[in-house]
C-alpha cells in the first residue's frame, strides 16, 4: 500500500501541469477568449484599432513581457469608445464573466449592445447569453 502511495506521489510531482485548454496558438493566430479557440490574427497597420485589440488580448492572456490585464482592459475601453465593435464585444464578455474585471451584468449588456450596433455579430450573439443569465432583455 505504501508503494502505491509513493508511486502516485512521484507521478504527481513529476507530471507537468495540466491545462483544460491549450492556449499556445500557432504562428499567425491568436487566442480568442470569448470563442475559446485560436483564430487567425487579422493584419493590422501600426496603432490601428485591430492592433490595439490584439495587444489587449495579449495583455489579458499574460503573453509577452510586461503583460498587464488592467492595461488590456483600458485598451479595449478606448478602442470601444472609438467604434471598434470587437473590443466592445470582448469587454461585454469580460464583464459578464467577471474575468479581469468585477462582474457587472449592466456594463456587460451595455458593451454588447454597443458592439451589436457597430455590426459586430459576435456581440449580438452574446446579448442573448447575458440576457438569459440576468433575465432582462434589451429593447
Amino acid at each position: 500500500m505504501i508503494r502505491i502511495v509513493l508511486a502516485v506521489a512521484v507521478v504527481l510531482v513529476l507530471a507537468p501541469s495540466a491545462h483544460a485548454i491549450d492556449r499556445n496558438c500557432p504562428k499567425g493566430q491568436t487566442w480568442s477568449i470569448s470563442l475559446g479557440t485560436c483564430v487567425k490574427k487579422k493584419a493590422a497597420p501600426k496603432l490601428s484599432a485591430q492592433e490595439k485589440f490584439d495587444r489587449a488580448n495579449d495583455d489579458l492572456e499574460g503573453k509577452g513581457r510586461g503583460a498587464d490585464p488592467k492595461r488590456g482592459v483600458k485598451l479595449l475601453e478606448d478602442n470601444c469608445a472609438g467604434g471598434h465593435g470587437a473590443s466592445c464585444t470582448l469587454l461585454g464578455f469580460l464583464y459578464s464573466r467577471g474575468r479581469n474585471v468585477t462582474r457587472d451584468d449592466v456594463k456587460s449588456m451595455e458593451y454588447l449592445v454597443k458592439a451589436c450596433t457597430l455590426n459586430d455579430v459576435e456581440g449580438c450573439y452574446h446579448i442573448g447569453n447575458v440576457a438569459y443569465q440576468i433575465a432582462e432583455y434589451p429593447s
